[in-house]
């Protein structure tokens, strides 16, 4: 475990150097952009400095991850969210962030062989089965007046 003075004389320098390195990048491209942007955090919780960006589309995106220059990006995604991280030292890392929708394309990239009921047997089947109107529930999501509101 760190001591105080331990953490004064490593966590400080980091973050000193973290501020000191995004100032060199934010060119006036980069800070106009960031004016734009409604959902702007700097987070400094791992000893250095992490800027992360919510972009809300594609062209937003790929102005700010232009304006923070090159390097290489870490791109990760998940069913909602699309992410690229950029390292730029061990104190300063930039992250830019958007919903998936927003920034990917869904492309076909191959196919794969899958078993599926014959449809023209299908047909058939349903020819011979009898059918029965039943009432099934409808349901609708209620927000009226919240518990305690």
């Amino acid at each position: 475990m760190l001591d105080t003075d331990e953490v004064t004389t490593v966590v400080v320098p980091n973050l000193q150097i973290g501020l000191i390195e995004l100032a060199a990048l934010l060119t006036p491209e980069a800070q106009g952009l960031l004016g734009y942007y409604s959902h702007v955090d700097l987070d400094t919780d791992d000893c250095g400095v992490e800027l992360k960006v919510s972009c809300y589309n594609k062209d937003d995106f790929r102005n700010l991850r232009k304006a923070f220059g090159g390097g290489k990006w870490m791109k990760t995604y998940t069913d909602w969210d699309y992410t690229e991280a950029r390292t730029v030292s061990p104190n300063l890392t930039i992250t830019l962030n958007s919903s998936r929708g927003a920034v990917c394309e869904r492309v076909q990239v191959g196919t794969r062989q899958v078993v599926k009921p014959d449809p023209d047997a299908l047909k058939e089947l349903q020819k011979s089965v009898k059918q029965v109107t039943v009432d099934e529930p409808i349901y609708e999501w209620d927000c009226g007046p919240q518990k305690g509101a």
